[in-house]
């Protein structure tokens, strides 16, 4: 809060961004959105349309395209504004800290704990968990047995880290998220559902994000797996022996079932399910509300229901307003022809 109050002058943020200041070296106070009545804000304007709002309202100054014409106002000139505007909410950011040090309210017996760690009060954790060198444990969360929390972590109020979970570095688990529960695993017996033991673990790579109440199941044996720079959002469930690969994002809702296997630079939009057993080609991106019932083998963008092709799926639902008039049509076709039947029917037996 000290640097938001504080503010910043535009030519300390231009050299964070790598921009061009134009204008005046004002101060800001606050990130701010296009079109914001914000006197002492900075917003972006990465298209004609956020850049007029942004110019016609009283935000202090604004970050542009370095193409960008003159306009009146300060700016600072950048390759990519929604990535700068990126970096500027970070330097505004709130930061989650609590002190370095275990609280005398949290369980610690048996865990491995660094002491450039911090744990938070009511924060449980198990005999035999690791926990190393920077890494925050907020309060009421609970790291179980098998688990490890790599450096400069953040295992945030609330969540859980259940059993066998490995957590990498600079990874920062939200509230309410739970990693490492058993997967969804029954078999019919002829009588009734048994249970099927999960004795696996999962595994979080570094610089990986979990949203607040998200789930990740361990796997029944192996390991469910989430590559290095992939961000998950909120309300997302991950089956028991998936695999994400690399710097991929799966937005909220989202469903994907066992044993999928996912690779790198792959977008996952809201509300996309995955059947099991799928596997998914690298720099692949599926549209909110997508389902994935058979395997992607060639990255590129789709949607729809099964997934098929974007451009297939536009024309698709392109057509559907169409089609009741073209029930008519073919309708009223049928008819007209089952008439010219008749015609001819009775023409062939008129005996002249």
């Amino acid at each position: 809060m000290a640097a938001q109050d504080a503010g910043r002058r535009l030519s300390e943020i231009a050299g964070v961004v790598g921009g061009e200041l134009r204008g005046a070296d004002v101060l800001v106070s606050r990130p701010v959105q296009a079109g914001a009545d914000a006197a002492d804000g900075i917003c972006f304007g990465a298209d004609e349309k956020h850049l007029r709002r942004a110019v016609e309202s009283n935000v202090a100054a604004i970050i542009v395209p370095r193409e960008c014409p003159d306009v009146d106002k300060p700016v600072i000139a950048v390759d990519n504004p929604r990535a700068a505007f990126g970096a500027v909410l970070s330097m505004f950011a709130r930061v989650h800290a609590i002190p370095k040090g275990l609280h005398k309210w949290s369980m610690t017996e048996g865990a491995e704990v660094s002491p450039e760690a911090a744990v938070g009060a009511c924060a449980y954790i198990s005999e035999g968990a690791v926990i190393e060198a920077g890494a925050q444990i907020f309060p009421l969360a609970f790291i179980g047995p098998g688990c490890r929390v790599g450096k400069c972590s953040l295992v945030l109020p609330g969540a859980v880290l259940l059993q066998d979970v490995e957590v990498g570095d600079f990874c920062i688990i939200h509230a309410g998220a739970v990693v490492g529960s058993d997967g969804f695993g029954f078999v019919w017996d002829g009588d009734k559902q048994v249970k099927v033991p999960h004795a696996g673990s999962a595994r979080l790579g570094d610089h990986v994000e979990v949203g607040a109440n998200a789930t990740i199941d361990r796997a029944p044996s192996g390991e469910t797996v989430i590559g290095d720079g992939t961000k998950i959002d909120n309300l997302v469930q991950i089956a028991h022996g998936v695999k994400i690969g690399d710097h991929s994002v799966v937005a909220a809702q989202a469903g994907i079932s066992g044993s999928t296997k996912i690779g790198d630079r792959v977008t996952i939009g809201g509300q996309v399910g995955m059947v099991h057993h799928v596997e998914v080609a690298s720099d692949s991106s599926f549209g909110g509300g997508t389902v994935i019932t058979r395997s992607v083998k060639e990255g590129g963008e789709y949607a729809g229901i099964p997934a098929k092709p974007i451009w297939q799926e536009v024309r698709i639902r392109a057509a559907l307003p169409k089609v009741p008039d073209l029930l008519k049509r073919v309708k009223a076709l049928e008819d007209e022809l089952e008439t010219l039947k008749k015609h001819v029917e009775l023409a062939s037996q008129d005996p002249e």
